[in-house]
């Protein structure tokens, strides 16, 4: 797990574009996923890794998606409310929303574990957590 480790607080340090970048870094001295090398523990921890970043930044994505359609949603009730239309409570639902969230709780616990699996420490998660905050590519 010592590649793997060293890859991930190395890929911290440096400056990266996005989080795609940030991810792909993680998996430099590791062989494909196709071939019979890559099925080392330690290949197969970095190929999970790489995974759920993606999918934890791609999650926290959707829930900023998710709040925006439910602020327009509000928007267009309060408008109807101030003209005096008919008020319909089933178009501000926050389901989806709670379901980003859930998801969004997944994967982090994925990359968590991952993490803790590895022996990357606290403090070592913490900046993978703000490394990858920072990375997400949010619309506004």
């Amino acid at each position: 797990m010592e590649t793997l480790k060293a890859n991930i607080l190395k890929a911290i340090s440096e400056e990266q574009k996005d989080v795609f970048n940030f991810a792909t870094k993680l998996l430099a001295g590791f062989k494909s996923v196709n071939t019979p090398e890559a099925k080392t523990p330690e290949s197969k921890i970095a190929n999970s890794m790489f995974n759920a970043i993606i999918r934890f930044s791609d999650s926290r994505l959707n829930i900023d998606r998710q709040l925006d359609q439910m602020a327009g949603m509000i928007k267009s009730e309060r408008k109807r409310l101030r003209n005096g239309s008919g008020l319909d409570a089933c178009w501000v639902n926050s389901s989806r929303y709670e379901e980003a969230i859930q998801e969004t709780n997944k994967w982090w616990h994925e990359v968590h574990t991952l993490s803790y699996i590895i022996g990357l420490t606290g403090d070592e998660i913490r900046d993978l957590a703000n490394k990858i905050h920072y990375l997400t590519e949010y619309t506004k």
